[in-house]
């Protein structure tokens, strides 16, 4: 069974990938005990995490054998792959050194084509993908060693990679973001959060930032997956109905007015269901919408519509439910397919807080919770949502993503003149403090607790 695993940083230099490489090498030490596990320590080093080459030579595995399917510290292939650009040597920004990405032989990964090595290395597909560094490929490792990711930054093509990947025999899949493009990874079905001191030197900053995103994928999966599946022509044998051109007019009808008019809830009908009520699906992508107009590019770039959701269209949404309300004669769940800004959100909140309890949604579904990460400041995201909250409204998701873990990194690159170097804030009270204020498992990326944090995600 596949299984994907993002690891988003909150910011440059939390340690994401020095969390990859962990688990990396975790996983080429599956003929070992798993109190033999690779000593590999997280430490960072002058200028930053710890070089490549350090690791290698410490963990011993450039020597180490072979590996082949199911025999890895998962039980299974492993393949690795990036929404953007990382494994470089040096930081183009601090210009310290990097940690570099290491794969023992057998490992599948997916890359630009001109970041495949000359010698050690197998193409097993090319995707017709494209990135600035040449098409993007799927590669197997014959001899141990480093490589540099450049990936899909697209949902649907990540997706697409992922998925030949999967062909290709990988079960374990682990995908490499960050939280500025993070779009793309809401196919993944775990996160791993990298965070620190590189975010802000401010730990108390820091933990509520990490609060507020854990009760953001806290959130459970609404039961109606099916019905919205099936509403959106994703269930075997549905299409997804076609709206008419009087649909649309409608629709952008409701832009500016509120007033309710018989005779135009005939096309809003839906057949009522005796036995349930199923949620009502909004869905403004046939009004056109630009895409990215609430600033957020990344997000139209890796979401199935582009949809934006402001403050006017969340209007349109509770006006389109409390008609649909209406012809249906009661109180139904709420889908919301498209990202919600903060703004979007916070109108959402305030209408619903005037309505009758009677008209109030049920249930609201959101898409993902990296959808909602998206919207917005996660703390103020988590705010908003907790006012729904107290209105006993169920918040649910189509599809929720498990928070495996978060690592914290007390090292942070320090800027003195034209020159930075590396500094660190106190490691024990900042993981301390995490540790206290999540109930997500918290890792310390400058002790070796690789095996640990593999339990956290197998």
């Amino acid at each position: 069974m596949l299984t994907t695993i993002g690891i988003a940083g909150t910011a440059k230099n939390t340690g994401k990938t020095t969390t990859l490489n962990a688990l990396l090498h975790y996983a080429q030490s599956g003929a070992r005990s798993t109190n033999d596990a690779p000593s590999m320590s997280f430490r960072a080093a002058e200028g930053g995490e710890k070089s490549a080459s350090a690791q290698e030579t410490q963990s011993g595995f450039l020597t180490s054998p072979a590996r082949s399917r199911n025999s890895d510290g998962f039980g299974m292939t492993t393949g690795v792959t990036s929404i953007g650009y990382d494994g470089e040597e040096i930081d183009n920004i601090t210009l310290l050194p990097k940690p570099r990405i290491f794969l023992n032989r057998g490992m599948i990964a997916s890359t630009s084509s001109q970041c495949v090595p000359e010698n050690g290395w197998s193409v097993l597909y090319k995707t017709g993908l494209f990135t600035a560094l040449g098409e993007i490929v799927i590669v197997r490792c014959e001899t141990p060693g480093l490589i540099v990711l450049a990936g899909p930054n697209k949902r649907s093509e990540l997706e697409t990679v992922v998925r030949q990947m999967a062909d290709l025999g990988c079960e374990n899949i682990f995908v490499d973001g960050a939280l500025n493009r993070i779009a793309p990874m809401s196919i993944v079905d775990k996160i791993i959060f990298t965070t620190g001191a590189a975010r802000t030197t401010d730990i108390a900053t820091l933990v509520d930032e990490m609060k507020a995103i854990e009760s953001l994928f806290g959130i459970g999966r609404t039961k109606w997956t099916k019905s919205i599946l099936k509403a959106e022509g994703h269930c075997e044998g549905a299409q997804r109905p076609k709206q008419s051109p009087e649909f649309t007019r409608k629709t952008r009808l409701l832009r500016q007015t509120t007033a309710r008019n018989d005779n135009d809830l005939e096309f809003l009908r839906w057949p009522p269901n005796k036995q349930e009520k199923p949620p009502i699906n909004v869905i403004l992508s046939e009004a056109n919408l630009p895409a990215g107009q609430a600033g957020n590019p990344d997000f139209s770039a890796g979401n199935s519509t582009g949809t934006i959701i402001d403050a006017t269209e969340a209007e349109i949404i509770l006006q389109h439910y409390k008609i649909m309300c209406y012809v249906r004669r009661g109180g139904y769940p709420l889908h919301i397919d498209g990202l919600i800004t903060s703004n979007g959100l916070r109108t959402l909140v305030e209408r619903i807080h005037l309505l009758p309890d009677a008209e109030r949604p049920q249930e609201i579904i959101f898409a993902d919770p990296i959808t909602m990460l998206l919207s917005g400041e996660p703390k103020t995201t988590a705010q908003l949502l907790s006012h729904l909250i107290e209105k006993n409204i169920t918040i649910s998701y189509q599809k929720p993503i498990q928070l495996a873990a978060i690592t914290v990194n007390p090292f942070y690159p320090e800027c003195r003149g034209t020159t930075y170097t590396s500094a660190y804030v106190d490691a024990k009270v900042l993981i301390s403090r995490m540790k206290q204020s999540l109930e997500t498992p918290t890792f310390d990326t400058m002790r070796n607790e690789v095996s640990e944090l593999n339990r956290c995600i197998k």
